[in-house]
């Protein structure tokens, strides 16, 4: 039976219920980094040359895809919207290329998670303990967490939004604001940035709040 949390409405609050996937949508923001190392020319320039055309070519395909599936199902469009289309050799085709992608990213996924969790651990902990055993127990762990969220949660757009408030939301305003008020000048030459720092990353807290509580109203 899928989870449903009986102190959760049964009508999602909006637009709470729609923020999370909407920042789901922008989850390439982990990768800015990495992006920005693998630059051979390192410089603010090229680095917002990068980040703008990510962002351009992402909300360009949200809001076409967004807007032409609503024109045409409505208020019947589903989470996964390639539900609304039945069963014909096009569709088929991009719901086995979702299957291809979603089965090359789970192993990246489940190391990028494992390797957080040992890290956590430090190495003091990985001596004390067979470090190949500790990292088997990791692996197993997480992908038996994915299996039971997958079997538990019928609606996609719950995974979408709990990914977006957990995840991109943090790392899209909490992470970046805590930078720039710790980074900050000392003295008044950097109250400006302090301010806006703070700003920033209460109000991601206040926004993950609120978009994890929209994204599990969903279910």
């Amino acid at each position: 039976m899928p989870f449903s949390p009986s102190f959760l409405p049964s009508t999602p609050p909006h637009p709470q219920a729609s923020i999370p996937a909407f920042f789901f949508n922008y989850s390439s923001n982990y990768q800015l980094l990495t992006v920005h190392n693998a630059l051979t020319k390192k410089s603010t320039k090229t680095s917002n040359l990068a980040i703008g055309t990510t962002m351009g070519i992402i909300t360009t395909v949200y809001v076409v895809l967004g807007l032409t599936t609503y024109n045409t199902f409505g208020a019947d469009l589903q989470a996964n919207f390639l539900g609304n289309y039945g069963n014909n050799i096009v569709i088929d085709l991009a719901r086995l290329f979702i299957i291809i992608s979603v089965a090359l990213l789970f192993p990246l996924t489940i190391f990028t998670a494992r390797a957080s969790i040992m890290s956590i651990l430090g190495p003091n902990f990985l001596k004390e303990f067979n470090s190949k055993r500790v990292f088997l127990t990791i692996t197993l762990l997480l992908v038996a967490f994915a299996f039971v969220v997958a079997i538990s949660v019928a609606n996609l757009n719950v995974i979408l939004g709990v990914g977006g408030a957990l995840s991109t939301v943090p790392i899209t305003l909490v992470l970046p604001g805590s930078y720039t008020a710790s980074l900050a000048k000392e003295g008044p030459a950097g109250d400006g940035d302090r301010r806006k720092g703070r700003l920033a990353m209460y109000s991601g807290y206040v926004l993950t709040f609120l978009c994890l509580y929209g994204a599990l109203a969903m279910q």
